[in-house]
């Protein structure tokens, strides 16, 4: 997995991610199954923008061609 993920996006994600993650402990959901499923999806977004900001490396970018980082001189 060649990274293609730059530092700045690689931040943002982080950042995003622990905020999707941080969802499901903020709102509560009293019993709701709409929000409960709509909880659960934040967080694991969250768990994959976290992921591809640690590793550097986006599945969505490679099927789209897309690298973010900067060449290197």
């Amino acid at each position: 997995m060649e990274p293609n993920v730059d530092s700045v996006d690689r931040i943002i994600r982080v950042l995003v991610g622990a905020g999707l993650i941080a969802i499901p402990f903020l709102i509560p959901t009293n019993g709701d199954w709409v929000l409960q499923l709509m909880e659960v999806l934040a967080g694991l977004l969250g768990l994959s923008l976290v992921a591809s900001g640690v590793l550097a490396y986006c599945w969505v970018y490679n099927m789209l061609g897309i690298n973010t980082c900067r060449p290197s001189a």
